[in-house]
């Protein structure tokens, strides 16, 4: 992850997360959450997180999305699905 053999310091370790934060894409930032932090965080945590930072518009779109790719349905659909 350090690159150039660079020493951290407390002088420059914040310069130098500033720049990793902007050198790394979201994958590749979620791939270090998940190599990096307890089955805890991931399981119970994370997706919390994410939504608080959401708006309510990005996270209808979100949830529109996950419902339509992973065949979740919503209340109505799911309450016809059950009454059929």
């Amino acid at each position: 992850m350090i690159e150039n053999n660079t020493t951290v310091t407390e002088e420059n370790v914040y310069d130098m997360s500033k720049e990793w934060m902007q050198r790394t894409n979201r994958q590749e930032k979620l791939e270090w959450l998940y190599e990096t932090t307890s089955n805890d965080f991931i399981h119970n945590h994370l997706v919390i997180e994410l939504v608080t930072w959401m708006g309510e518009d990005q996270f209808t779109q979100f949830f529109d999305h996950l419902c339509r790719c992973w065949e979740i349905k919503n209340p109505y659909e799911l309450d016809l699905a059950m009454n059929s």
